[in-house]
């Protein structure tokens, strides 16, 4: 499957492109050109997302990201999905944190952050989410407490 950006020398983006598997690299390609609102990277070896993929994809509903066990973080421009409604980090093992411009996600009914065993602390912009009508917390083991708003 050819890169659609492999013309702009964007290293970064190349080099997590490459590394995916096909089947991965096709629901990418529709995720950035904007032929699907949805997509998943369920159970794949991704250790991050680039800042690209987040620019590219802002027309995203839902982001399925479900036992992505290598996943360590979320970039800033995360923030950007402002279509979001439902986000699946179940089962990200290695998320520690999450990015504070989750809270621009003024769409995000649902999110799911169960069994995120090193996820230690969610930010506080959690609490600006007015449409978020479901958070599962399942197995947080990390987690020490939920931020001012929720809590």
């Amino acid at each position: 499957m050819a890169d659609p950006f492999k013309a702009e020398n964007d290293d970064e983006w190349s080099q997590w492109f490459d590394a995916l598997h096909e089947y991965h690299k096709a629901k990418v390609i529709k995720a950035v050109t904007g032929a699907s609102n949805e997509f998943s990277l369920r159970d794949s070896n991704i250790t991050h997302l680039p800042h690209r993929f987040f620019n590219e994809s802002r027309g995203l509903t839902k982001l399925n990201l479900y036992e992505c066990t290598s996943l360590a973080a979320l970039p800033e421009s995360f923030g950007q999905l402002q279509a979001l409604t439902k986000l699946d980090l179940y089962d990200c093992t290695s998320l520690a944190a999450l990015p504070e411009p989750l809270g621009q996600l003024q769409a995000l009914t649902t999110l799911y952050l169960g069994y995120c065993s090193s996820l230690a602390a969610l930010p506080e912009s959690l609490g600006q989410l007015q449409a978020l009508t479901e958070l599962s917390l399942t197995n947080c083991t990390s987690l020490a407490a939920l931020p001012e708003p929720l809590g």
